[in-house]
């Protein structure tokens, strides 16, 4: 959830899960009824006056969009043993350490999944790194619903149904279309066996319990209930080892918490800003069911774009990079839902200002060199295509 322990500013308490006082930040507002009057005319108490709930405030987005690096985290789940199986993907704001607000909903998960999977490259850059697992990124009703859920295909992660979600028609429609083209679901912080969510039980893999925010008579419920579903147990805000025993013991698998690890923030260089013009055009032309080559010269115009769509086809058809000799290849590579689901989180995020002078740089050489081979003398179609192609690639990649 993108509201995890980044919050939080208390150190863990070692003291047992089970008997530990729950947190002050859990004790919500008292709901007091006034008793039903003994006669007609008897007069109703007045109402309770509350104080507003605190404004979220956010980093400004001059500063936010601008900064040269992007901020995202993740947070590993691991086996009873310790054996990492896979992590979360967390929103981090770029230019100050602001709480996350579950508000923010779409853009957070934009977002988090452009920075660490497009800017960073978290799945595709470095085959040394220690590897990440399933990626299980959080999605709202909004998202879901939307064309943004596509990019998390079953190869790279599970889809987190918050809590916000209810499992209306329309929802239950998109769940089970997902679930029979191999995507994956988790239902995230449920916290009782009444959750409304479990009509949606057939269709997901795993339940993540936050352990902290969840009445302790209803853990064990809840991970029978799931458990006599075939149903993976996540524990989420574990802080001891004692209470991973005690979880693991009422049937829990996967753990995540403090107690294994604090998320872990990764600052990573951002991409120039693509054209919010071109992005739109794009989304448009894939509705409007254009081909690959008319979508290539519309993105042909932006650098930035390009760099991007080559990251693109490194995360979802890597058998396909060396093979396209294109832009026109690269994007018939790419399956057209993911296409679509991306230039929407691009649109999203809002990633529109950054490093223009670098982009206009690229166009400048590109042009150079397109001017160079008319020099040397005529070159076949397919040939001079390639070879500008390959010479946009190498300028893009040192974008």
């Amino acid at each position: 959830m993108w509201t995890d322990d980044f919050s939080r500013r208390n150190p863990p308490t070692s003291a047992s899960l089970w008997t530990s006082t729950p947190p002050s930040s859990l004790q919500g507002w008292t709901c007091e009824r006034a008793a039903s009057p003994a006669v007609p005319t008897a007069p109703v108490p007045p109402k309770v006056q509350r104080p507003p709930a605190p404004v979220a405030q956010v980093p400004a987005a001059d500063l936010e969009h601008a900064t040269p690096h992007l901020r995202f985290a993740v947070q590993p789940l691991v086996a009873a043993n310790g054996r990492v199986l896979g992590h979360e993907l967390l929103f981090r704001w770029n230019s100050a350490e602001a709480p996350v607000h579950p508000t923010l909903g779409a853009y957070a998960t934009a977002s988090a999944l452009s920075h660490a999977l497009i800017d960073g490259q978290l799945l595709t850059q470095d085959p040394q790194a220690q590897p990440v697992g399933t990626l299980y990124v959080n999605m709202d009703e909004r998202s879901l619903l939307s064309p943004m859920v596509e990019v998390i295909t079953p190869d790279l992660g599970v889809i987190e149904l918050l809590e916000t979600i209810t499992p209306t028609a329309a929802v239950q429609r998109r769940v089970q279309a997902l679930h029979q083209r191999g995507y994956r679901f988790s239902l995230d912080d449920v916290e009782s066996t009444d959750d409304p969510r479990w009509v949606l039980a057939e269709y997901v893999e795993s339940i993540k319990i936050d352990v902290r925010a969840t009445a302790p008579d209803q853990i064990r419920p809840i991970i029978a209930l799931a458990r006599a579903a075939g149903l993976t147990v996540v524990a989420e805000k574990v802080e001891t080892q004692e209470q991973i025993a005690e979880l693991a013991a009422m049937g829990a698998q996967l753990f995540q918490g403090y107690g294994i690890q604090r998320p872990i923030v990764k600052q990573v260089p951002a991409l120039p800003g693509c054209r919010s013009r071109v992005l739109g055009l794009l989304h448009q032309m894939l509705a409007e069911g254009a081909g690959p080559e008319a979508l290539s010269m519309v993105a042909d115009t932006d650098p930035a774009l390009v760099a991007r769509l080559l990251r693109l086809q490194a995360l979802h058809a890597p058998r396909e990079v060396a093979l396209s000799k294109d832009l026109a290849q690269v994007l018939a590579s790419l399956p057209r839902p993911v296409l679509t689901g991306w230039l929407t989180h691009w649109l999203i995020a809002a990633q529109h200002v950054r490093g223009q002078d670098a982009v206009a740089g690229v166009s400048r050489e590109l042009a150079r060199y397109r001017g160079a081979l008319m020099e040397d003398g005529p070159l076949h179609g397919p040939e001079r295509r390639v070879r500008l192609f390959s010479r946009y690639r190498e300028l893009v990649a040192a974008l």
